[in-house]
């Protein structure tokens, strides 16, 4: 038993000494960003949470006429005869059909685009997070949103944001210069 005491002591003591001379030969410089922060509040984030917005909003109109069509029909019912009152039933439930699998696609079309821009986005922030890291020497930059505790000190999410920023600013004008 002294023998494996013996042991756990000498392994914790050159553990301990290793974490020493490690931390003396060099300092780490860890940062910290919250990636949803980011992507919420940068000119870049919010302009393609826009331009998804816009594009949900026309779908929602184009499948809000169909079902206006079906509603409208619907309301003819009680003033038709019964063969003609059979033929719209038939009609209403071939556009409810038509309707349905509208709904579907464009769901499939909303969250393919959502995680497309998403990625764009994802890329973008690697970017500025690569730049950031050369320029203020880094050697690690983890999201928040994997991270248990750190200390508010560490974060650098809004530097991150100013960045980006910065960088899609010069982008618009470059590509505006390009037109």
């Amino acid at each position: 038993m002294t023998r494996f005491i013996a042991r756990v002591g000498l392994i914790m003591f050159v553990i301990i000494a290793a974490l020493a001379s490690a931390a003396g030969a060099a300092q780490l410089k860890i940062g910290v960003v919250d990636i949803n922060t980011v992507i919420s509040q940068s000119d870049a984030g919010k302009a393609v949470n826009n331009t998804l917005q816009r594009y949900v909003e026309n779908v929602r109109a184009e499948l809000n006429a169909k079902q206006k069509v079906i509603d409208d029909l619907r309301q003819t019912l009680d003033s038709l005869s019964e063969e003609q009152r059979s033929e719209k039933l038939a009609e209403i439930e071939t556009l409810e059909s038509e309707l349905q699998e509208a709904i579907t696609t464009a769901q499939k079309d909303v969250d393919n685009r959502t995680e497309e821009y998403r990625r764009l986005v994802l890329e973008d922030i690697g970017k500025v997070l690569a730049i950031i890291a050369e320029e203020d020497g880094y050697h690690l930059i983890i999201d928040a949103a994997t991270t248990y505790y750190y200390a508010k000190l560490i974060d650098i999410t809004w530097e991150v944001i100013r960045k980006y920023n910065d960088l899609y600013e010069q982008a618009l004008q470059a590509a505006q210069s390009n037109q």
